[in-house]
């Protein structure tokens, strides 16, 4: 409550609406012919939250970062000075590593209430983009290190979400340019796509009842095999930002590679003795790398659909670069 003063003659109330933390506007109630009673300062109190839920949605739908984000995924032909103006001007990292998230929360339990999904979803991942595309809410991860350990982490606040809100949440590969953007999401299209393939195919071999977040992997080897949908610039994106081209990239230099101790180990069915004798090692040193690998990659060779992903990235590898054919020599 405000006045009467030198400026304003009159008594009156004010409220600043603002989305997270930043000025969005104000609106102010002028009491200049009857006194400022408790009902009407409820009054007041009520049309105010009213208004910030209004200002809030809006900047949440038609955010800068939401629009330039959007189009990015909308339009692969935006001018590199155009995307590194706006990028700047948002402060948006343009290179380190990424991952997308699609939640589906049409079949959950807040359906009806995609504002108040979105304010939780944002909660749960205060650093990050959240924004809604077509029928979806989308957030993106980012970080410029330890993507791996960042990535894990994300995944299970992701799964987490998902068990609360009732939902269903889709994600795209790692990536390490904002540019590709509308490839990763892509991806999540994918994975939505197939998500009842990948449901029958998970639940008997890795015990799982009920999947809440369905990862592109998963979804890789339908979309082969399918052949209804073919983009060839997804397709080489697929394959070319995949798990063992960051194995190749990290080689420590052992006399046996990570990538030929993983490529014997995955065609020998996961046995150890025949893998150690292929390649005249020690089957606890064949244990040790194995595990090894597991750890600073993120993957985890229990799974089958991380076995056929790797197996499948191996064929096409093996097919197309005569240089990672060297590799396994």
């Amino acid at each position: 409550m405000f006045g009467p003063d030198e400026t304003v003659p009159f008594k009156y109330i004010t409220c600043v609406l603002k989305d997270r933390n930043s000025y969005a506007d104000h609106i102010v109630m002028v009491c200049n012919n009857h006194d400022a009673t408790p009902g009407m300062m409820d009054m007041f109190r009520i049309l105010s939250n009213s208004c910030q839920q209004i200002v809030s949605s809006a900047f949440f739908n038609e955010s800068p970062t939401a629009l330039f984000l959007r189009k990015l995924i909308d339009n692969a032909r935006l001018t590199q000075a155009y995307f590194d103006e706006q990028s700047s001007l948002l402060g948006l990292d343009t290179t380190g590593w990424f991952g997308l998230g699609m939640i589906d929360y049409r079949g959950g339990e807040y359906s009806e209430q995609p504002s108040w999904v979105a304010s939780m979803l944002q909660k749960t991942f205060p650093d990050y983009p959240v924004f809604p595309y077509e029928d979806s809410l989308l957030v993106l991860s980012f970080c410029k290190e330890g993507h791996v350990e960042r990535r894990k982490e994300d995944f299970e606040k992701l799964d987490a979400f998902c068990l609360e809100m009732k939902c269903t949440a889709y994600a795209s590969d790692t990536f390490e340019h904002l540019r590709n953007l509308r490839f990763a999401f892509a991806q999540t299209r994918i994975a939505r796509s197939y998500k009842s393939c990948i449901d029958i195919e998970m639940r008997p071999l890795d015990n799982i009842d009920s999947r809440r977040v369905f990862h592109f992997g998963d979804a890789l080897a339908y979309y082969c095999l399918d052949g209804r949908e073919t983009d060839p610039d997804l397709w080489s994106f697929c394959m070319d930002h995949t798990i063992l081209d960051d194995i190749v990239a990290a080689e420590p230099g052992h006399s046996i590679s990570d990538v030929k101790l993983l490529y014997c180990y995955l065609f020998n069915e996961r046995k150890t003795t025949p893998t150690a004798q292929q390649l005249h090692m020690h089957r606890n040193n064949v244990l040790y790398r194995i595990g090894s690998i597991e750890k600073r990659f993120g993957i985890d060779l229990g799974q089958f659909g991380t076995r056929e992903r790797l197996i499948s990235c191996y064929r096409y590898k093996i097919l197309t670069s005569n240089k990672f054919r060297q590799l396994l020599v």
